[in-house]
């Protein structure tokens, strides 16, 4: 008995001591393979993803599909651009639509590599352009979040 105690003590003095795991990276398909350095990004500064698929945006610059990466803060929708700072170069103008009840994007490459791309949508869109990256959000806050990590805050 006084064996089975002692063993039972070792057992959890060890687990107590064992240094606490980081929590695993989110594991991305090949599919999107394209999109794992922004979610390595977001994971190295704090936010836990927890999704990674199709959007349901439609394109909005080239022709591809943005991705959607879904973390605990809110949601990303990305599109990684061939060139190395392709994005930088993407300019977004808003308006609102007939009525007011849209808000419409312009969107247009100031190198005219893009074709010019108009996206009218329900809900208001928030636009961050870093490198290769071109990263949409439906919220203000995550927004600027993104933006203050990649040093794009405002003074």
């Amino acid at each position: 008995m006084k064996g089975l105690l002692a063993l039972c003590l070792a057992i959890l003095a060890a687990s107590n001591s064992a240094t606490p795991q980081s929590p695993a990276a989110f594991s991305v398909a090949d599919e999107f393979k394209d999109v794992e350095p922004f979610v390595r990004f977001l994971e190295q500064h704090g936010l836990t993803v927890s999704g990674v698929d199709r959007s349901d945006l439609p394109a909005l610059v080239g022709d591809k599909t943005p991705t959607y990466v879904g973390t605990e803060r809110g949601e990303f929708d990305i599109v990684i651009l061939p060139g190395q700072n392709d994005a930088e170069q993407i300019r977004v103008t808003y308006s609102r639509g007939d009525h007011g009840s849209k808000h419409v994007y312009q969107i247009t490459d100031l190198h005219r590599r893009q074709r010019p791309r108009t996206a009218e949508v329900d809900r208001p869109l928030y636009f961050t352009m870093n490198r290769n990256w071109f990263v949409v959000t439906p919220s203000a806050v995550l927004d600027e979040w993104l933006k203050a990590k990649l040093d794009q805050a405002r003074p």
